[in-house]
């Protein structure tokens, strides 16, 4: 039966996606001089400008996690290669066919 369910509706498309939209990837963005109130930062660093003087700039950290419209296929984002995306997405199914599995005997037999 389980089998039958993962397989059906593809149940392994939304575990990748949900596991990608927890652990997202983060981008690095120059915020400049000025800081916003509540704004996480991951340090500061030092911009020679084409005067040779020196200013601080802040550096934030963006998460990028692709809406589910992007990851419908597949669960991954459009711009992963396609072999790839498949690729992992097969081995996202088989681990889930095989915990399904593990429990079964371990719960059932």
């Amino acid at each position: 039966v389980t089998h039958f369910v993962i397989d059906r509706w593809r149940l392994a498309r939304f575990v990748v996606w949900a596991k990608n939209f927890l652990a997202p990837v983060y981008v690095v963005e120059e915020v400049g001089p000025v800081v916003e109130p509540g704004v996480r930062l991951s340090g500061r660093i030092s911009v020679s400008l084409s005067t040779g003087e020196t200013r601080q700039t802040s550096r934030m950290l963006r998460s990028v996690a692709p809406p589910w419209s992007r990851c419908k296929v597949t669960g991954y984002d459009e711009d992963r290669p396609a072999f790839l995306a498949v690729w992992l997405l097969i081995i996202a199914d088989n681990v889930m066919h095989v915990l399904c599995n593990a429990a079964a005997l371990r719960w059932l037999a």
